[in-house]
């Protein structure tokens, strides 16, 4: 369950910089 927790955070983490990476531009 942790493992599957982090996993989450990480992806979501990437995705977010990218939506923000997106708008920068």
């Amino acid at each position: 369950m942790f493992y599957s927790f982090f996993y989450i955070i990480s992806f979501n983490q990437s995705n977010s910089f990218f939506f923000n990476d997106s708008n920068n531009l």
